[in-house]
């Protein structure tokens, strides 16, 4: 109630006012119509803020909209003539509000006036009704509104196409362009190329490199955008492309390498992770060191997700090259890219290697976590070396980093098959007290339960 009052109150206020900076653009100024006796007072900038506000804002909510339409009536009641920029405006804001039939309503009302859109809400209103699918209704528009379609226009209907996923509408659009003699530019392209991937099929991605291929033969060079995107689009899925599809994303990206263009840090990831999964590590390595000449800069996130694919393709020495670099360009290791780097060392048998990046984190205070110690004591337990595993895990205790069920696991184990029963049941009964009844029944079956003659036996998963 309160906002109607006031609604009514400054629109009441407004078409009292001869000011010519408030009339302007609203009131048509060949036609001026005032009451004979009217009192003149203008209105602040902030009221005006307020009334078009109130009256056209597409945010204010849908009963608002009814009162524009009320009070652009009562407008007309008082003898006013809207502008054609008023009728414009009230149009563009139904269609961000998706009320195509309000704007219809709006146009019919302003065409009876003899006024036609502008080119820019005529592209507002083509997109829209492309968005709805209704493309022939937007292609009858410009043809009553006597508009020569453009590049911008057209752009515009595809862009909306694309939105709908009408993808061969869109392209019969692109020919239906051609035809006109307007030439596609840089925005047309990305927007195909984006509903074209959009798809995710494999014809999809080969026709998206066609259109890369035809925006270079039309002169326009893809950039930054349109380059991560086909890449991003190709490589940035949880399954992996096929041999053929992973062709197109290294052809364009050996064509950015050419131009200057840099991956962003998502798809130096995703790219990356995609080469080591069919063997092409050493292109994995070098994505980095290429994308770094051209300006690129790595973050701790991408070097480590990159180091992580090599290690779990066993390219441990490629792994370890990109860790020093790393540490050369003042990047910080994680938890995680020790971690990784110091497990692989130990699964390659390198565990004195793996014990100097245990000690490096320490340094760095980086804290190791209960995976980073598990990995090294399994790793002593493995080549028989007990102490050195005893040590590490009295380390892990003395820093307050608590022990699962795998270290306790792996411990045992190790002291069972080096004879050190003994030793093997003190693990196991303070194992009893830290870790759930559940998980250790799932690892373990005791085999005597007698005080002097315990044994266990490591359950199979």
């Amino acid at each position: 109630m309160f906002f109607c009052q006031n609604l009514h109150y400054n629109i009441s206020r407004f078409i009292s006012t001869s000011s010519h900076d408030n009339l302007q653009g609203l009131v048509d100024t060949e036609d001026p119509f005032l009451l004979d006796n009217s009192r003149v007072e203008s209105i602040s900038s902030e009221e005006f803020s307020f009334l078009r506000d109130s009256l056209i804002h597409p945010d204010t909510g849908e009963h608002k909209f009814d009162a524009a339409l009320e009070e652009l009536g009562r407008l007309k009641d008082f003898g006013y003539k809207a502008s054609r920029s008023t009728y414009n405006a009230l149009i563009q804001v139904f269609l961000r509000a998706e009320r195509l039939d309000t704007a219809y309503l709006v146009h019919r009302e302003m065409s009876g006036l003899a006024y036609s859109m502008d080119g820019f809400t005529l592209g507002c209103f083509a997109h829209s009704l492309c968005k709805a699918g209704k493309w022939r209704d937007a292609l009858a528009l410009i043809e009553k509104e006597e508009f020569v379609a453009d590049t911008v226009l057209y752009t515009k209907m595809i862009s909306g196409l694309c939105e709908a996923s009408l993808f061969e509408e869109a392209m019969d659009f692109l020919n239906r362009m051609r035809a006109s003699s307007c030439i596609p530019n840089v925005v047309t392209y990305t927007i195909l190329l984006c509903g074209c991937l959009r798809k995710k099929q494999l014809g999809d991605y080969s026709y998206a490199y066609k259109l890369l291929k035809k925006m270079v033969k039309c002169g326009y060079q893809p950039g930054y955008v349109v380059y991560n995107i086909l890449i991003g689009g190709i490589c940035g899925n949880e399954e992996l492309p096929s041999m053929n599809v992973l062709e197109l994303a290294e052809k364009a990206y050996g064509e950015m390498l050419d131009v200057g263009v840099v991956l962003n840090k998502v798809n130096v990831s995703n790219f990356t992770r995609c080469l080591c999964a069919i063997g092409k590590f050493e292109k994995a390595y070098n994505v980095i060191c290429e994308m770094m000449s051209k300006g690129f800069i790595p973050d701790t996130s991408t070097y480590s997700k990159v180091i992580s694919y090599l290690c779990n393709a066993s390219k441990v020495e490629k792994a370890f090259l990109l860790f020093q670099e790393m540490k050369r360009n003042d990047i910080t290791p994680d938890v995680y890219t020790y971690t990784i780097l110091l497990d692989s060392f130990c699964k390659a048998g390198l565990v004195e290697q793996a014990r100097k990046l245990l000690d490096e984190m320490q340094r760095c205070d980086c804290a190791p976590n209960v995976v980073t110690y598990t990995a090294l004591v399994h790793a002593y337990l493995k080549v028989r070396k007990i102490s050195s595993a005893n040590e590490i895990f009295e380390m892990m205790l003395s820093k307050g980093c608590i022990p699962n069920i795998v270290t306790y696991t792996a411990l045992i184990d190790g002291h069972c098959k080096a004879g050190e029963i003994e030793k093997a049941c003190q693990i196991y009964a303070r194992m009893n007290d830290n870790v759930k009844s559940s998980d250790i029944d799932m690892y373990f079956r005791v085999v005597d339960s007698s005080p002097k003659n315990r044994m266990f036996l490591l359950m199979e998963l």
